[in-house]
């Protein structure tokens, strides 16, 4: 015996299954200072940071393989170092753990530029591994000792991996992106001709001169 559906039930499921994508795809809007310990999860994906983000004293925030932090193109509480642009600040500890094939995203809603990046300025035991990070005005920038590793930053700035204080540990990070350079391989240095040395011929040797021989008186 089929299942009728009355045209009001019909109408909603129909609604809940439009529905169904756009909740797969909600983002998560993140701005101030976080209250606690905080894990950001490819479930939450992507985290869209309306204004400056702080972890304070004593907080941790770690961030899951393959998760994308988008910051928006204004920063809506007007804050930090650059009041117009977005920035991710640290002053507890910061965990990016990416990896090559889930890398973790920090990028923008904007074009080149658009925020300002991640300022570690305080705490202990920040991580930064296995992350990608676009469209920053700055780029990261250590003002404690810190670990970044693994990482590709593109920014405006030159030294868009900055380090202010501290004795940061920095390993196989990709920078070619930064100061508006394109990522392209070296081009190899050019081969100078040198001249050929002047050959020269050995002069002819000369035979050695006859010893003259002494004259015989002839007998008469």
């Amino acid at each position: 015996m089929g299942v009728t559906l009355r045209p009001a039930m019909r109408a909603a499921l129909s609604s809940l299954l439009l529905l169904l994508p756009a909740l797969a795809l909600a983002a998560t809007d993140v701005q101030g200072v976080l209250p606690g310990e905080t894990v950001w999860k490819r479930s939450g994906s992507p985290y869209v940071l309306h204004g400056d983000v702080t972890v304070p004293w004593g907080v941790k925030l770690s961030v899951e393989p393959g998760v994308q932090v988008m910051a928006a193109s204004d920063d809506a509480l007007g804050s930090g170092v650059d009041p117009r642009r977005v920035e991710l600040i640290v002053d507890g500890t910061l965990l990016v753990r990416g990896t090559a094939e889930l890398p973790v995203e920090f990028t923008s809603q904007g074009a080149e530029g658009a925020w300002y990046g991640i300022r570690v300025r305080g705490g202990r035991g920040t991580v930064i591994d296995g992350a990608t990070l676009t469209r920053a005005s700055q780029g990261i920038t250590l003002g404690m000792s810190a670990t970044v590793r693994n990482t590709a930053v593109s920014a405006q700035a030159e030294d868009c991996l900055q380090v202010t204080w501290g004795t940061p540990s920095l390993r196989g990070n990709d920078l070619s992106g930064c100061g508006g350079r394109m990522r392209r391989l070296p081009e190899p240095a050019p081969v100078l001709e040198r001249p050929s040395p002047p050959v020269v011929l050995p002069s002819p040797s000369r035979p050695p001169n006859p010893r003259p021989v002494p004259e015989r008186p002839v007998p008469e």
